[in-house]
Formats: structure tokens, C-alpha cells, sequence
């Protein structure tokens, strides 16, 4: 039963599911039945469908013999599902060596791991590795994970008050490893890390070179391969450091804009339910929602509503729990006055919200 369904599935979905419901009855230790199941459920996008797809996929992976690919397919569900970082970077944990056998889940770890702070974990995972790269048919981004881990382990140095190791990480981050075979210059993080490679410089009196880092972000405008990616709302992020680093140029007035700007599209893309998509790498819907909250938080950020950003953040993360920059910018808001402005400069606005 369980060949005949693969030999239907394409003309007799119907059938195929009832052909490997009597496969799994007949042996459930079958792992890739389960996974066969899970497959028509995942590509809906209800909530039921999507609850019996991670059910089917839960039993796969609960056997000795589960394969790799089917921990990143359930990771993907989860995610789509909004299910807490803790459930989802547990599992992988527990079935580590399994998990990075395959590209897929080996991104899914990594960006985990990021997500909670075990940033030096991440990178390792990220240097030892060399990734197969194919267009069109990744759903991961090594050149982001590489951004991502060594941005946070930035700010968290920088938090630390350990500025040289910050700015090494930040610059770090716009040059990803060979083996990553990834886009040079930090990707759609290209004027948060020139930013924060200005705040870095400025706090260990190299003056010039964090006027020249603001410059840069300040010339920054969203990467094009955002819009390649799907990612066009998630991109427009570069408006809020750009807008900073204009206010570390004393050009408040280009910085409001930024900040206007944000609410703006963050909003509107609210209101029209995030319908952001891409034929390549389509988001979930929950992440769509989430980007939006992102901006408009931002947007509130720079213009000095504290508790509306507050609140946008937190409903991208309610959204996607697993929202990256929500929670950076939360714990940027949350930082102590002392951190918050260790790279101010008597004639600047303030330091990074």
C-alpha cells in the first residue's frame, strides 16, 4: 500500500492518503509513511490540516530510525504553527547528531540557537560546515544565520561592555566564510551592522571611523535581495538604522522621516493582512504578520512611543515567536539608561532605542 499511494499520490491524492493510512495500520514503525501523510496537511494552510501534519510528523520522528529531512520538516510546521522556541530548539537538540546530517535542519539548530544567545554554538555549527546553495530551492539563508549569529554576539559584548570584541563581531558579520557560500556585506543587515560598527568605534574614541560607518548606513536604503526573497517588509528594517545613523549625523529632520515612513508601511501591510509573497520562498502567514508588527514598532521606536513599540514588538513575537528582531528590539528597549546611551555624543540625538 504504501508504493501504490507514492504511485497515486500525483493523480489520486485521495487514494494515496487511504493506501498509506493502511501502510502505517500495518507497521507504524514505518517512519516515512508518517511523513507521507503529514505532506498534502502541510501545504494548507488552516489550522487543523496543519495540527494533523505536525501530529503525523511528531510520530515520525519519535522512531529509532527517523530520518534527518523529517526534523526540519516538523521544525517548519512548528514554525508556521507559532510554537514556542524552547519546544522547538529542544527537539532538535535531543536529536542533534540526526538533525545536521541535512542542510535544512542544520539551519533550523543554528538559527535556534541564535534566537536563545548561544551564539558561540551557532557559529561553530556555521564554520564547520559547507552548505549546498541551490537556487530556488533552499528555505534557508546562510549568509543571514552568519549576519544573525554574529550580530547578537555583538550586542551581546556590547551589552557586556566589551567593545573591541563587539566590533570585531560586527565587522565579522559582513564577511561570512567561504564555506557559507554566501553574499559578502551583511545581506539585508547591511546598515544595522555599519550602524552598530559606528556605536562600537565611537565608544572606544575612534571618532572618524564611526562617522564613516553612520555615513555608510545613512547611504543604505533595503537590499534588493529582500525582494528577491519575499522579505520586501522585512528588508524596509534598514530605514530604522539608516535613520539612526542620520541622528548620529545631526540630521534629525531625514531620521523623523525614516521613522514616519515605518509606521506608514507597517501599517498598511496590517491592514491588507500581510499579504506578502514570493513564488520562490513564500513566508508563512504568521511571519508576514510579524514583519508588519516589526515596522510599525520600529517606526513607534524612532519617534519616541515607547509603550506603542513595546506593544508592536510584542504582538510580532505572540505572531512569530521565533522573531529575531522583535526581540532585540525589545531588549534594546529594556536596557539599562547606561547601556542605552554608551555611545552617545553630547552633540547627538540619542543613543540606539
Amino acid at each position: 500500500p504504501y508504493y501504490l499511494g507514492n504511485l497515486l499520490f500525483d493523480w489520486q491524492p485521495d487514494e494515496a492518503v487511504a493506501l498509506w493510512e493502511k501502510s502505517a495500520a500495518l507497521d507504524p514503525n514505518f517512519p516515512i509513511v508518517w511523513r507521507n501523510l503529514a505532506q498534502p496537511l502541510s501545504h494548507k494552510d488552516d489550522a487543523a490540516s496543519r495540527s494533523k501534519a505536525i501530529a503525523y510528523l511528531e510520530k515520525a520522528v519519535a522512531l529509532p530510525n527517523a530520518y534527518p529531512d523529517h526534523f526540519a520538516e516538523l521544525d517548519q510546521l512548528y514554525q508556521a504553527a507559532g510554537a514556542p522556541v524552547e519546544k522547538r530548539l529542544a527537539l532538535l537538540e535531543q536529536h542533534q547528531p540526526a538533525v545536521v546530517q541535512k542542510d535544512e535542519g542544520l539551519a533550523a539548530l543554528i538559527g535556534l540557537k541564535t534566537f536563545v544567545g548561544k551564539t558561540d554554538e551557532a557559529i561553530a555549527l556555521l564554520e564547520g560546515r559547507t552548505f549546498s546553495i541551490w537556487e530556488g530551492g533552499t528555505r534557508f539563508n546562510t549568509g543571514e544565520a552568519w549576519a544573525c549569529a554574529r550580530l547578537v554576539r555583538g550586542l551581546q559584548r556590547f551589552k557586556a561592555k566589551q567593545f573591541s570584541d563587539a566590533l570585531t563581531d560586527f565587522n565579522a558579520a559582513l564577511q561570512p566564510p567561504a564555506n557559507l557560500r554566501a553574499e559578502q556585506n551583511g545581506g539585508s543587515h547591511q546598515a544595522e551592522l555599519a550602524y552598530w560598527v559606528g556605536c562600537a568605534n565611537e565608544v572606544l574614541g575612534n571618532q572618524e571611523q564611526a562617522r564613516r560607518s553612520w555615513t555608510t548606513a545613512a547611504a543604505t536604503n533595503e537590499p534588493a535581495a529582500g525582494n528577491r526573497r519575499g522579505n520586501q517588509l522585512a528588508a524596509r528594517a534598514a530605514r530604522y538604522f539608516q535613520a539612526l545613523a542620520f541622528q548620529k549625523l545631526g540630521q534629525a529632520d531625514k531620521a523623523e522621516a525614516n521613522f514616519h515612513e515605518l509606521v506608514d508601511a507597517g501599517t498598511a501591510a496590517l491592514n491588507s493582512a500581510g499579504n506578502e509573497t514570493n513564488a520562490f520562498s513564500p513566508q508563512p502567514a504568521n511571519m508576514r504578520t510579524a514583519n508588519a508588527h516589526y515596522i510599525t514598532g520600529l517606526g513607534y521606536a524612532g519617534l519616541g512611543e515607547s509603550e506603542k513599540a513595546r506593544a508592536e514588538f510584542s504582538a510580532a513575537l505572540a505572531a512569530a515567536p521565533d522573531h529575531l528582531a522583535s526581540k532585540l528590539a525589545l531588549e534594546r528597549m529594556s536596557s539599562p539608561a547606561s547601556t542605552q546611551n554608551a555611545t552617545a555624543n553630547s552633540d547627538t540625538v540619542a543613543a540606539p532605542r
